[in-house]
């Protein structure tokens, strides 16, 4: 059995049936690379909101490129081992067909989108007046050591690092 095979049937034998939802791929720099390591970064920038950050390793945790993914202010997030992750509620059939190999996808009609759509308002920069046309975007990555989801009406920057570089990360208390 491939690793890449061995891999979804860990993840798919962890949850269960959702109806009606779906995910598509999100084509990034690494999205095709098997078994990205993903780790996660949060910061507070003058903001009620957390600022989140993943670094992905598509060749392994030692290896480059790599790269960072800056997600803005996020209303949501997690970082979940793989290994026995809990119920995620994401079943093959919400997968694209033929999306064997790929790690990044956008969950475009997720329980997380439904939940905070409503109240989208209060988000940092959106008008109050209820008719704001901001998007929020549910992301999740899977990787060979966990499972990364975020919620954020900002578009992701991706940087691609090629040697070690110190990342400082500012918190205010």
């Amino acid at each position: 059995m491939s690793g890449d095979l061995f891999y979804r049937l860990v993840i798919l034998s962890a949850i269960q049936i959702r109806a009606m939802s779906k995910l598509i791929h999100w084509t990034t720099p690494f999205s095709e690379m098997n078994d990205p390591s993903i780790g996660v970064m949060v910061a507070s920038v003058n903001s009620t909101h957390d600022c989140v950050s993943v670094v992905v390793a598509p060749r392994g945790i030692d290896e480059y490129p790599k790269h960072v993914i800056s997600f803005g202010e996020s209303v949501a997030f997690s970082s979940m081992s793989e290994s026995y992750c809990p119920d995620l509620g994401i079943t093959e059939d919400m997968f694209p067909k033929n999306c064997q190999g790929i790690y990044s996808f956008k969950w475009i009609d997720s329980p997380w989108l439904k939940s905070y759509e409503t109240g989208k308002w209060f988000l940092p920069g959106v008008p109050d007046d209820g008719a704001s046309e901001m998007q929020l975007c549910h992301y999740i990555l899977f990787g060979i050591d966990n499972i990364v989801q975020i919620v954020t009406a900002s578009e992701p920057k991706i940087e691609t690092v090629t040697e070690t570089k110190t990342i400082n990360i500012k918190y205010k208390v």
